[in-house]
């Protein structure tokens, strides 16, 4: 009966060490996107802006993005091929087009149309998705946007976004496969430096 009672306690206990890691999941995802649609909202439009909107998303998201893990499940198997300096090019370069990424899509949503959707965690493991619902301020459609996130020591990462379902990762994981195996990684790199240094500039670091 005692080792009974110790057992449902210790369940209890887990269960309830999940659920408040569920919810520190929600609140990242909340907090994070909750300021970078404030501040875009106060972007003007110009020139600029697309920079502009850059830099805040580098700020607010960039530091809640596992870049280095995303960049290597992107590349795939030929993530073991690559040298270590084409490693090291491909993630700072796919790093500026996540940047570029987040920004582009989502600063046409309203900060006050963003909607926190209930979110069933694993119990089994430090993964979480969380899931919300932003409302376009144009023609007011609809979009789910899923946040996966791991645990990182003591804080959360996120390592893939899914738009409507769509996994950003897997999307790009058939991407630059294909790229890579007709063009080869020093083109793919340099493809993508020249896209990002048309936003970032020459230097290609933000």
């Amino acid at each position: 009966m005692i080792r009974l009672i110790t057992l449902s306690v210790s369940l209890m206990l887990f269960v309830d060490l999940s659920a408040v890691q569920a919810r520190e999941a929600i609140d990242v995802v909340a907090a994070t996107n909750h300021e970078v649609l404030e501040r875009l909202g106060k972007v003007e439009a110009g020139k600029d802006a697309e920079l502009v909107a850059c830099r805040i998303v580098e700020e607010v998201v960039l530091p809640r993005l596992a870049t280095r893990s995303i960049a290597r499940k992107v590349l795939g198997r030929h993530w073991r091929s690559a040298s270590h300096a084409q490693r090291k090019l491909f993630t700072q370069e796919f790093r500026q087009y996540l940047i570029r990424f987040y920004a582009d899509f989502i600063r046409d949503f309203e900060n006050d149309e963003m909607e926190m959707l209930e979110t069933p965690y694993d119990a089994d493991d430090d993964t979480r998705l969380v899931s919300t619902r932003l409302r376009n301020r144009d023609n007011k459609q609809t979009v789910r946007m899923d946040y996966r996130l791991k645990r990182s020591q003591d804080d959360w990462e996120i390592v893939d976004i899914l738009i409507d379902g769509a996994s950003l990762v897997v999307n790009n994981q058939k991407r630059y496969a294909r790229a890579v195996a007709e063009h080869g990684i020093e083109s793919v790199i340099a493809t993508l430096a020249k896209r990002n240094a048309q936003v970032f500039g020459d230097s290609g670091e933000s």
